[in-house]
């Protein structure tokens, strides 16, 4: 990205501080704040295109006023006048171009000072990383001055504010990498004060170690144990936790006397595959894991990132949790011709600063962004000329994101199932019970994650018989798929705590329906919702992969997943609810099956004689939960009589 441009023939802004413009070394007035809300989305997203719409939730969030589609397209105006005074009236903007219904700021066609931040805070790790901590504190002291009073000084809309708290994270992670460098090569006392920080960052680990040193190397002995004791208290007060294990490690080093040694490894990038404990340079991908019955996937995968002249710039690997999408991403990722990086979606702000900083400055590379759940998580800033590839894994869809191609990744079939399971466990455990081995195959629901959780349970009591641990399982059924245990629930637990009430409660309701593939029309009969609302709602937990759109209006739940829906809805819907969620649902049945009856069902009785039949099972095992002697339950039961019967005629039975 060539946003750290001298020249003065391309406008410069500053980001970290109000939001500012200068052209030809001449201030530009950007006018009221909000237009300055309308310019930000388009500055950090340099080269994607913002939709209007995009731009619109930025300015105003949920509560948009009547008119923003026009006051949006009047900044626009603006700005393009005063980013291009020479440029003539009916001429295309070169610096804010039009892009169907949205507009993009070419990455070659400014400055930010955000983005040079960004890259010196990456060159400064690469410093550290190669042993040169007086060259890494030098360029983060350069990095630092680039700040001028909190990032988007006055810029309303919630997404400045988001990138507001980002950007304070990233400068303040800085500044402890800053004095962390500075105390690795003191000779003398440092004069860095962290108290009014440690008031805003009461419960900040780092920062309380930090000021623990400086104490101690200033010769204060007995105020850096005091600290300690400080920050103790603190955090059980206020979280109920004790120090993390650096903290009191620390804490004993000085109790010692013995000066704590310096941390002189790079930043650590966080990764659900890498080793908690492992040290490594900035976002460097683990080792890549083992795949089984993911070959073509792979394949696929791998060959898209090797294309240089048509590798897609963003990359979206998606699917069901437990589904393996990080594990089949870091094998692809290790096949890429070039630098390869990594980042986890909770990565802090110096994880982050240091491995953008790395890309910007480098040449060819690829990021893997693991665990996404939103699309504003892939807003980080990454050169938009062909040099990067952003790869980013999660459950959600990231529907919201331009220009993007999409990797579904789908549970493994029964045999991928039996090849995982079998490496897993050993030929010998497999084959001591082959129907137990089967059915475990079977019903962990193709998800890798779920099959290994499995074996781990069972590797870890060799004792243990694999048929009667099978047996146990198949004992405790209370349904077709009661196999969401305690090892497997999480899989599912961290994407719904994500889903907001609405989504949640329609996950809930609809695992109610009896029926493996069920339409909206039903869903929105147990809700009593309009049909409109339904759908919305349902294509939302399908972009969430937690559940399957199979025909416009139709969708199906994974077993497991329908499971743990089941489980959710016991624990949080009243049994009461439940009841008349399902009366309401035999309702719509009821009215179904008169339709079939009397000849007027939308596809004719054949059809839905055929439908009873293979649906029969299912609706018998509703209505048996319903009060029996009620005139719904009797009704029902006689109407699916007779369309059962071979030889009913059209029309109501006598």
């Amino acid at each position: 990205m060539t946003v750290l441009s001298t020249g003065t023939d391309i406008p410069a802004f500053t980001l970290l501080g109000p939001v500012e413009a200068t052209l030809h070394g001449m201030p530009v007035p950007l006018g009221p704040p909000q237009r300055r809300a309308v310019l930000v989305p388009l500055l950090l997203g340099a080269g994607r295109v913002c939709s209007t719409d995009h731009i619109i939730d930025a300015v105003w969030g949920a509560a948009p006023p009547g008119k923003a589609y026009n006051a949006v397209q009047a900044h626009i105006s603006v700005l393009r006048r005063m980013l291009e005074p020479e440029r003539a009236p009916r001429e295309p903007s070169r610096v804010i171009q039009s892009i169907g219904r949205g507009y993009v700021i070419g990455p070659r066609e400014f400055s930010a000072d955000a983005f040079q931040f960004r890259q010196q805070v990456g060159e400064a790790a690469t410093a550290r990383a190669q042993g040169d901590v007086t060259q890494a504190a030098k360029v983060l002291r350069e990095a630092l001055d680039l700040w001028h009073g909190p990032a988007l000084l006055d810029v309303p809309g919630p997404f400045a504010q988001a990138h507001r708290e980002r950007l304070a994270e990233e400068r303040l992670a800085a500044y402890e990498e800053l004095v962390d460098l500075e105390l690795a090569a003191a000779k003398g006392p440092l004069d860095h004060d962290l108290t009014e920080l440690l008031r805003e960052h009461p419960h900040r680990e780092r920062l309380h170690g930090l000021h623990m040193r400086l104490l101690h190397h200033n010769g204060r002995r007995p105020d850096a144990l005091a600290a300690y004791a400080a920050a103790r208290k603190r955090l059980a007060e206020d979280l109920g936790l004790d120090p993390g294990p650096e903290l009191q490690a620390l804490h004993r080093a000085i109790l010692a006397d013995d000066h704590p040694p310096p941390r002189t490894e790079a930043i650590v990038v966080s990764s659900a595959t890498a080793s908690p404990t492992a040290r490594t340079e900035p976002g460097r991908l683990p080792q890549a894991p083992v795949m089984v019955g993911r070959t073509s996937e792979l394949s696929a995968l791998a060959t898209l990132l090797r294309d240089r002249a048509n590798c897609p710039r963003v990359l979206v690997v998606h699917g069901i949790p437990g589904v393996g999408t990080t594990a089949l991403a870091l094998s692809a990722a290790a096949q890429f011709p070039g630098a390869r990086y990594l980042l986890s979606s909770s990565s802090d702000g110096a994880e982050r600063a240091a491995v953008l900083g790395r890309i910007a400055a480098g040449d060819r590379s690829l990021l893997v962004l693991d665990g996404a759940v939103d699309p504003r998580q892939a807003e980080l800033g990454l050169p938009t000329d062909g040099r990067c590839t952003l790869l980013i894994t999660g459950n959600n869809r990231m529907r919201a994101l331009p220009f993007v191609t999409r990797v579904e990744l789908r549970p493994l079939d029964v045999a991928g199932s039996r090849a995982l399971l079998r490496a897993a466990i050993g030929d010998d455990r497999a084959d001591s019970a082959p129907a137990a081995f089967e059915w475990l195959a079977e019903h962990c629901g193709g998800l890798p994650k779920v099959l290994q959780a499995v074996a781990d349970y069972l590797t870890s009591r060799p004792e243990w018989d694999l048929g009667e641990y099978v047996d146990n399982l198949i004992a405790m059924q209370t349904d077709d798929y009661a196999f969401v245990n305690a090892r497997i629930r999480p899989f599912f637990e961290a994407a719904y705590s994500r889903l907001p009430d609405r989504a949640a409660h329609v996950l809930r309701t609809a695992a109610l329906h009896p029926l493996g593939t069920f339409s909206m029309h039903g869903v929105a009969a147990m809700l009593r919702r309009p049909v409109q609302y339904v759908e919305l709602v349902l294509d939302e937990l399908v972009d969430h992969n937690l559940l399957d759109g199979v025909a416009p209006g139709r969708y199906r739940y994974h077993p497991l997943v329908r499971q743990f829906a089941l489980g959710r809805s016991v624990a949080v819907d009243p049994v009461e609810q439940q009841a008349q969620t399902r009366h309401r649902l035999a309702q719509y049945f009821l009215a179904r099956l008169r339709a079939a009856v009397s000849g007027k069902g939308t596809r004719g009785p054949e059809y839905s004689r055929t439908w009873v039949s293979e649906h029969r099972t299912q609706l018998e095992r509703l209505l048996a939960r319903l009060p029996q002697d009620s005139n719904l339950v009797r009704e029902s039961c006689a109407l699916l009589a007779w369309l059962q019967s071979p030889s009913a005629p059209v029309g109501r039975p006598a």
